[in-house]
């Protein structure tokens, strides 16, 4: 089995303070499971690729959190 893609994953740190809860959700889930595959010995390579793709696809779906300034800005401008 090749871990190598799964694990280069694992390991970027990601601020997960500058991003939405619900994103954060979404890849802390996909995360735990990019886990629990990595610490399979019994894990398929479709399984460790299917882990790390999703775990790459829920970092790059994160959402941004808007700051008050922004949040203010848009509630004006969808007010008129």
């Amino acid at each position: 089995q090749d871990k190598a893609v799964l694990e280069e994953e694992l390991n970027k740190q990601v601020d997960l303070s500058l991003y939405s809860e619900a994103s954060v959700q979404v890849y802390e889930a996909a995360r735990a499971q990019a886990e629990a595959v990595f610490a399979d010995e019994q894990a398929t390579q479709p399984q460790i690729d299917t882990a790390a793709a999703q775990l790459v696809a829920a970092r790059e779906a994160l959402e941004k959190k808007l700051d008050k300034s922004a949040q203010i800005g848009r509630a004006r401008w969808a007010a008129c």
